[in-house]
């Protein structure tokens, strides 16, 4: 067995001590808090050694570094960047009419000022920092 194996199947055995202590060790109701906490950490920490235990008898080192490569391509490949860009700008524009629409809607519904404003706030800094980094990236390209 590998190295990374044996970390998985620890992992995963820690995430079930975890569970076992949250769900039978606390039981106290002063200890609910803990109790769920552990139950919720350990879960996760037994689902992900598992799923990467399975992983790595399933897919061979050879395999896994042809697919880091190809994402690699695909991640610095020119048009990918500028899909992202494109949707990044869209969303963000898309974005600045919902909390228009926000703003409306709360200063219809009476809402407190200081929740007004601090919306308001928020478009105030979204367009303080697109005239930063506008700037910044002129200057970088």
């Amino acid at each position: 067995m590998k190295r990374r194996q044996v970390w998985f199947l620890l992992l995963a055995l820690a995430g079930g001590a975890l569970i076992a202590a949250g769900g039978f060790g606390l039981t106290a109701e002063s200890q609910k808090t803990i109790s769920g906490f552990c139950i919720g950490i350990g879960a996760a920490a037994a689902v992900l050694g598992v799923g990467w235990f399975a992983d790595s008898l399933l897919v061979s080192a050879a395999e896994t570094e042809e697919v880091r490569r190809i994402k690699q391509i695909e991640v610095n490949d020119e048009r990918n960047v500028r899909i992202r860009e494109k949707a990044g700008a869209k969303t963000a524009k898309y974005m600045n009419y919902v909390l228009d629409s926000f703003i409306i809607v709360l200063g219809v519904m009476g809402a407190a000022p200081y929740l007004i404003l601090t919306a308001a706030g928020l478009i105030a800094v979204e367009l303080i920092l697109f005239v930063y980094f506008s700037n910044y990236y002129s200057k970088k390209m």
